[in-house]
């Protein structure tokens, strides 16, 4: 055997070495990628996915009542709440999907299109929400948003006398435009909360991770004096209008 001839052992040797040394550097480089984030960018991308996966908002005071000055309930609010698909609405077959499958859980009996949303149910029930997280979870374009209702006695010329209003910019919170819902909007308005809360990949809720920052500060009962009440007999609630 020639002494320039190499082997088939010495090849191996060789190739296992070269093999050896590139697993090695393989190791290193992802020992080193190991430390940088869990040590050097842990801090930053542990505030990186908390923004993205938390988000903060505004929790809408309830606002507060009319009372005439015998104490007789002339306005009052109610929570209500929207099954909604966001705009701009989805591809019309998967629109008859998502439709087809929150059918299948709850009732929709004529989508009704807004200005920024499609309705697809109004007034839902507690109960109900529960039903759909599954549909919630499922079509990212699908929401449940709050409205709020004012409410009024049924009594002679009470609509005019106190007047009128209307959603905040942003929020279902009410503020008072014309009358008496105006004259003490700053009584009745109350100021907002926040909350903090998780969201999915759909930007929907994630059950049970709310989390109250500030608790709101529902508005405040006014009493009228008795030359701005009306005080004949009527229990009988008024549609309010829906912001």
């Amino acid at each position: 055997m020639n002494s320039g001839t190499v082997t088939s052992a010495e090849e191996f040797r060789r190739r296992s070495g070269l093999l050896f040394l590139l697993l090695c550097g393989c190791g290193l480089l992802a020992a080193g990628h190991l430390l940088y984030y869990s040590w050097y960018r842990r801090d930053g991308l542990l505030r990186e996915s908390r923004r993205l996966a938390w988000r903060e908002g505004s929790l809408p005071p309830i606002r507060g009542r009319i009372l005439s000055s015998d104490s007789k309930l002339l306005a009052w609010t109610e929570l209500s709440h929207d099954l909604i698909v966001r705009k701009p609405l989805p591809a019309p077959n998967r629109l008859e999907r998502m439709i087809s499958d929150v059918t299948s859980c709850l009732p929709v009996l004529a989508p009704e299109e807004k200005e920024n949303v499609l309705l697809l149910i109004s007034g839902i029930s507690p109960s109900d929400i529960l039903k759909l997280e599954p549909q919630l979870s499922a079509w990212r374009e699908l929401a449940v948003v709050p409205r709020m209702i004012r409410r009024r006695a049924r009594l002679p010329g009470l609509r005019e006398k106190l007047g009128e209003t209307a959603a905040e910019t942003g929020s279902p919170a009410l503020r008072g435009i014309s009358g008496i819902e105006r004259k003490y909007d700053a009584i009745l308005a109350g100021k907002p909360g926040k909350f903090r809360v998780m969201l999915d990949r759909n930007g929907n809720w994630v059950s049970g991770t709310i989390e109250i920052l500030v608790p709101p500060e529902n508005g405040k009962d006014v009493m009228l004096p008795p030359e701005s009440s009306s005080t004949r007999p009527g229990n009988a609630e008024e549609k309010g209008e829906t912001p």
